[in-house]
């Protein structure tokens, strides 16, 4: 068996045609519209760790510490929110896939634009309110 080239796996991204891929700009976007509180916790972290790194600049031990308390929550606190949102976008996924599923294969619901050539509600009634006109 011969190995592919170079030049195959180009032609073949080719074939499949392009991916809408995002610039980092919209990707960046769309991730922080989708989680908006890990940006906000990643900035409460760095407030923290900035005061307390002044704090410690001018010799305030007590201040420091706190700030360091602080600063630890903080981290906490966005780790526990992007865990959160993930774990979210991943049931979300998983229940979308499981009705489109149903719906396909049980004709109840809508499909979704994923899945183009399978029927809709409204079709799927009305052929049924025809058949039962037939009889």
């Amino acid at each position: 068996m011969e190995t592919p080239s170079d030049v195959d796996w180009v032609q073949l991204r080719i074939d499949m045609g392009s991916m809408d891929e995002e610039d980092f700009k919209t990707k960046f976007k769309r991730k922080i519209f989708d989680n908006p509180l890990v940006p906000l916790g990643a900035g409460a972290t760095t407030i923290a760790l900035l005061t307390g790194l002044g704090y410690l600049r001018i010799g305030n031990s007590a201040m420091q510490q706190i700030m360091m308390r602080s600063r630890v929550s903080a981290q906490g606190f966005t780790v526990a929110v992007a865990l959160l949102g993930t774990m979210s976008t991943t049931l979300s996924f998983h229940f979308e896939e499981t009705a489109n599923f149903a719906k396909k294969y049980t004709g109840i619901g809508t499909v979704s634009d994923d899945n183009p050539g399978q029927p809709k509600v409204s079709e799927v009634e009305s052929k049924k309110d025809d058949k039962k006109n037939e009889k």
